[in-house]
């Protein structure tokens, strides 16, 4: 049950929580601002597809990556903060629940 409570489960969970993040802002961009897209300048496109290409490949690591590596892996905005666990919680219960089953 110790191994549930650590700092890692928690990373991973605001690995996957910043992923689901960033996958889901251009669909939020396009019903506020896809009427209008034939405007946009050429950094805005870039913006529209280079975000969610991140948060992919954010997606990809948060699920394939080892525990060791995600520990090892430091995002100035991970380092144990309120936001960082209130914004890991809901993933987090999620993963522990299947981690109790196996």
């Amino acid at each position: 049950m110790k191994k549930n409570l650590d700092g890692i489960s928690y990373k991973r969970s605001f690995h996957l929580t910043v992923a689901g993040f960033l996958l889901t802002l251009p669909v939020w961009i396009w019903v506020k601002q896809g009427n209008r897209s034939n405007t946009w300048p050429v950094y805005a496109w870039i913006l529209f597809f280079g975000v969610p290409l991140i948060g992919l490949l954010l997606l990809i690591f948060g699920i394939t990556a080892s525990e060791k590596k995600i520990a090892s892996i430091n995002l100035p905005f991970s380092r144990g903060g309120l936001v960082f666990r209130l914004v890991s919680m809901p993933v987090w219960l999620i993963l522990s629940a299947f981690k109790r089953r196996k």
